[in-house]
């Protein structure tokens, strides 16, 4: 099981403030270039959090559509899109720290 934050509680206004604080490496500080005007226009379609806006561009298609739709630049939504995927880093499983006992893992795992 993995724990996450969850992006469908988090709104536009306090993404944004999570952005104006990051440390963003260079290819992706075009973020902060009008963000205020941009996340007006994903909120005026009607995207309310920053999760909705991952499950309507899961495919460079949809990703492609929605960018036409809300008057932005592909690469803009790209690198919106990507950095907002790494809120949710890919877990790592119990097993693969070293330290991690294979008997504790087996009965962890006997027990869900």
């Amino acid at each position: 099981m993995a724990y996450y934050i969850d992006l469908q509680r988090m709104g536009w206004d306090e993404y944004r403030e999570i952005l104006s604080v990051s440390d963003l490496i260079p290819s992706r500080r075009l973020l902060l270039e009008d963000v205020v005007e941009n996340f007006d226009r994903i909120r005026r379609a009607g995207i309310a959090n920053v999760g909705e806006l991952l499950h309507l561009t899961k495919t460079k298609p949809m990703l492609q559509s929605l960018a036409d739709e809300l008057g932005l630049d592909e690469h803009y939504l790209t690198v919106l899109v990507r950095e907002i995927r790494s809120l949710r880093p890919l877990p790592i499983k119990l097993k693969d720290f070293p330290q991690t006992a294979s008997l504790l893992v087996q009965r962890l795992t006997s027990l869900g």
